[in-house]
């Protein structure tokens, strides 16, 4: 589960608690009817916010896809600033690979 999924529900739980708070509710259906008031109106503040719905997040890549584009990346970046020797300038297969995923967030 995601921050933003968690921040969504602690937000309409929050909110929920509120309500029963400040309106004293205390009978079941009157509770039912006040969670599918505020529900809605939470996930169209998510949605007006982010674009996106908690439960649609975007898919992240293959962590194994990524190290072999950066590799990749890498060894076309060496091979141009220095043709005749990008094969000292490529990491190893094992060397780690360092990879932003602040991207996909």
């Amino acid at each position: 589960m995601g921050s933003a999924k968690l921040a969504t529900n602690l937000f309409r739980i929050a909110q929920i608690e509120g309500r029963y708070r400040s309106q004293n509710i205390v009978e079941k259906e009157r509770a039912f009817d006040v969670h599918r008031e505020i529900r809605p109106k939470v996930r169209q503040t998510m949605l007006e916010m982010s674009g996106i719905m908690t439960e649609e997040p975007p898919v992240a890549k293959d962590v194994k896809k990524m190290a072999t584009q950066e590799r990749k990346q890498h060894q076309m970046r060496a091979s141009q600033h220095n043709p005749g020797s990008w094969y000292l300038a490529s990491p190893k297969a094992s060397d780690p690979v360092e990879i932003d995923l602040s991207k996909d967030l």
